[in-house]
């Protein structure tokens, strides 16, 4: 991109119009009031009063000429105080001034050169360095001594103000061309004539230095800014400037006007690349309806830093510039990107949202099993609250029912015994018996006369009934334990098997074992059945009826025939019913007494239930309780997480909108940004590392040419100096 293309699309930015328009800004507006102060320094003043001097010697001192001498004085102060700055008296150790003293038409006839010397430490001497002829000390009577262009003061602490002379012509030539009418006249010629007159004063800048511009030596000019101006009197009207400005105080106008030569040049470019609006002027043109023409003088000043005074390189750094366009092209590539991979992800994530939409479909179905679920458990848990208070309701009536049991069959074990016993015993009887009946029949004939025999014979009759009186006893009695422990098993498991069965398996622990329950079962079913006790008891009270009858009988005659039915009463008796009998009471007995009998068994019942089973009905209610209340509330947020569920899946779709939306947009984001990298960034950093690069790099060397530029004559090593060119030009007067 060339840079005329480049100034019509960034026409208004400041890296274009910087100097220009500081320069124009900061001059040209002005104010009347920077007229007004009194800023004059020593240097001009002795300049002024050998000049007013020399000119008084060859002219009246009428009121007139004192005036001009006023207004020529006050002219040159204020332009000089245009160029001066706090900065400039603060940093550097030599301020000079050169004077020229020119005719009308600009020609220099002499070279005046004021200096002064800054003593900041109050130094006894100061050393400077100069190639003037005809120095002298203006203000004090300090001395100096010189050897070369090496010049030594006796400053005594104070500032050195001096002057000189040289032959040297200025860095910068003016030419002054007067027109009347259109037409060029001479400046004698046009003095006392009427007409429209232009003054056109042109700058000619012929101090170079060279640089190294993107490594190549490159020639540049000093940046000297040159103001004009002058005072014109009420005999011009309708006055108008070119590259300046006229400030009326109601008598006079004032016209300032500003050139910079050799800035173009230097830069490169020429008025067609900045247009109308900005202007680089190397002249200043002041036209005016005159009448009887008369013009006491005018000033022009110098200076090759006031482009650094004005801070121009303060408030651009173009040594930075180039980085920040490079920041400036990498951070667009990285949006470029970002916006492209932005777009990627989203349309990604849109690409995703139908899963996330059907598995929020799944989690809502999910949630409200899960709520159904919960209150299934709530449920659950309250019956089985329930259910544990019912048992704990239960378990007065259980160690009651135990109790009784143990007593009941603390009786049956008692009574066991002495059923085994009377067993052994009616056995042992009916043996006796059997042998005395068998005896008898066979010497009945011989004890049937003798009555020792006969007693004997009635003495174990007697016994025998005795043994079967007592055994039939033992059998009714044990008929009524024996009902009694199955009856009393049965309402113990009655009135708590139910209860038990009603609570789940973590309840178990506390029941009665599978092996407790058939042991008892088991004891009390043999209890029953081992012996048919109602057949035993009937077939006994029979005997007993029969031998009652014997005995009966054997107090009479009939005693043989008696011993005979006592014989087949007896055969009744076979050796496998005394067995089993004898068997039954025995086993009958271990049942109840033995060590893993009912006794024992029913003992660690009781045991059991008035201790661990109490303790664990307690432990399990208040489980069971804190297991419903922790349902309940897990019940009570279901319709919150089914409304929250119902909630988000609405959202959802308003989430797939808003995506669809998203992606729209950076896409045309995306789309943007590489447009605006291609035809904004890259323009810019293309025109930058072409003509604009070039275009700083030189302003930049202006610059610094404009700082290293600080002297007419020379300084001494070490001290920074200031210089400053005044032309000031001969009236032009009508001879009387």
């Amino acid at each position: 991109m060339k840079f005329s293309e480049l100034k019509n699309k960034f026409k208004n930015k400041y890296a274009i119009r910087v100097i220009a328009g500081v320069l124009m800004v900061a001059m040209l507006g002005t104010s009347y009031g920077v007229w007004q102060v009194n800023a004059a320094k020593p240097s001009t003043e002795s300049v002024s009063e050998e000049t007013t001097e020399k000119e008084a010697s060859t002219e009246d001192t009428d009121a007139e000429n004192a005036d001009a001498e006023e207004t020529k004085s006050e002219l040159k102060d204020q332009l000089g105080n245009l160029l001066n700055s706090d900065k400039e008296t603060e940093e550097t150790g030599k301020d000079e001034t050169v004077y020229m003293i020119a005719d009308a038409d600009g020609t220099v006839n002499k070279t005046i050169v004021s200096d002064w010397l800054k003593n900041k430490e109050n130094a006894d001497t100061l050393e400077d360095a100069s190639d003037l002829k005809d120095i002298k000390n203006v203000k004090g009577d300090e001395t100096f001594k010189q050897d070369g262009d090496k010049v030594t003061w006796d400053a005594q602490g104070n500032d050195i103000f001096y002057q000189g002379t040289t032959d040297k012509e200025a860095p910068i030539t003016q030419k002054i061309t007067y027109y009347l009418d259109g037409k060029e006249i001479a400046p004698k010629d046009l003095a006392g004539k009427s007409g429209k007159v232009t003054m056109r004063f042109e700058f000619t800048n012929n101090e170079k230095t060279t640089k190294t511009i993107d490594g190549k030596s490159t020639d540049v000019y000093v940046p000297f800014s040159v103001v004009t101006g002058m005072v014109l009197n009420d005999n011009f009207t309708n006055v108008e400037v070119t590259n300046g400005k006229v400030i009326s105080d109601g008598k006079n106008n004032i016209v300032v006007g500003i050139t910079m030569p050799g800035l173009k040049e230097s830069l490169g470019i020429d008025d067609a690349d900045l247009g109308d609006d900005v202007q680089f002027p190397d002249y200043v043109e002041v036209t005016a309806d005159v009448e009887d023409f008369s013009l006491d003088m005018t000033v022009s000043m110098a200076s090759s830093n006031l482009l650094s005074e004005m801070n121009v390189n303060g408030d651009i750094d173009l040594s930075v510039l180039s980085d920040t366009i490079d920041e400036m092209t990498d951070a667009s590539d990285q949006l470029v990107d970002g916006s492209s991979e932005l777009s990627d992800g989203l349309k990604t994530l849109q690409s995703s949202l139908g899963e996330f939409k059907a598995g929020v479909g799944t989690a809502q179905s999910g949630v409200k099993d899960y709520t159904s679920g919960a209150s299934a458990v709530a449920d659950g848990a309250n019956t089985l609250n329930s259910g544990i208070a019912k048992l704990a309701e239960s378990a007065p009536a259980l160690t009651s029912g135990v109790s009784a049991l143990k007593t009941g069959v603390q009786q049956a074990g008692a009574g066991a015994t002495q059923i085994n016993g009377g067993v052994a015993q009616l056995v042992d009887g009916i043996g006796t018996l059997k042998s005395t009946v068998n005896g008898s029949l066979a010497g009945m004939d011989a004890y049937a006369s003798s009555a020792d025999a006969q007693a004997a014979f009635t003495s174990a009759l007697t016994d025998y009934t005795s043994a079967a009186v007592n055994y039939l006893a033992v059998l009714q009695q044990l008929q009524t334990p024996g009902s009694t422990l199955n009856g009393a098993y049965s309402q113990v498991v009655a009135a708590t098997g139910g209860g038990l069965q009603a609570v789940n398996a973590d309840a178990n622990i506390y029941m009665l074992d599978d092996t407790t329950n058939a042991t008892l079962l088991a004891v009390t079913t043999q209890a029953g059945s081992a012996v048919d006790f109602n057949s035993l008891s009937t077939a006994y009270a029979a005997q007993l009826q029969n031998i009652s009858a014997v005995a009966t009988k054997l107090g009479t005659t009939g005693g043989a025939q008696a011993l005979a039915q006592v014989q087949a009463g007896l055969a009744q008796f076979d050796d496998t019913q005394l067995a089993t009998l004898k068997t039954g009471a025995a086993s009958l007995d271990a049942g109840l007494n033995g060590d893993d009998g009912i006794v024992a068994g029913v003992n660690t019942l009781d045991s059991s239930v008035n201790g661990a089973l109490s303790q664990g009905i307690t432990d399990l209610t208040n489980g069971a309780k804190q297991l419903a209340d922790g349902a309940n509330t897990l019940v009570a947020n279901n319709d919150k997480l089914n409304a929250g569920m119902t909630s988000l899946k609405s959202a959802t779709d308003l989430l797939i909108n808003g995506v669809d939306q998203l992606e729209d947009g950076s896409e045309t984001l995306a789309d943007g940004m590489a447009q605006f990298d291609e035809q904004a960034i890259e323009k810019l950093a293309d025109a930058y590392n072409g003509d604009l690069k070039e275009l700083l790099d030189k302003v930049d060397a202006v610059l610094d040419a404009g700082n290293e530029y600080n002297t007419f004559t020379r300084t001494a090593d070490g001290v920074k100096g200031n210089v400053k060119f005044i032309w000031e030009t001969a009236s032009i007067k009508a001879e009387d």
